[in-house]
């Protein structure tokens, strides 16, 4: 590619409004069940302790004008509508299009929160 048709490239990007675009796989509830290594201990992959440090980042995405970002798509997410509404008590004007493929981690989940309650989640680890 010659150099002109570099930094006619170049002009158009920088000359126009862009759309920032984000993705991010939260980790489906159903399909975390203690396989993660982590510093904070398995508690801390629990969707009470993991969803509210999720909505605020992904708030903290869109409401940076530095990243200018768009669009935040989401993978393996259970909670959409959570998600939509924490941010939503900051930025209204955010929408959500939702699109669903199966239903595999329900099933997990269902699994991963019966271990929980009635603690056969917990290992000994000695």
């Amino acid at each position: 590619m010659s150099t002109a048709a570099k930094e006619k490239i170049t002009e158009r990007r920088s000359s126009g409004p862009g759309i920032g675009v984000c993705s991010w796989n939260i980790l489906a509830d159903g399909l975390s069940s203690g396989e993660f290594m982590n510093s904070g201990g398995e508690s801390v992959i629990f969707w009470k302790n993991r969803g509210p440090k999720i909505a605020s980042n992904i708030l903290a995405l869109l409401s940076s004008r530095k990243n200018e970002i768009s669009i935040v798509a989401t993978q393996e997410n259970d909670h959409p509508t959570w998600i939509l509404s924490e941010i939503q008590k900051h930025m209204p004007q955010v929408k959500m299009v939702r699109c669903s493929k199966g239903k595999n981690s329900e099933k997990f989940y269902i699994n991963r929160l019966s271990d929980e309650l009635t603690n056969n989640g917990h290992y000994d680890k000695s």
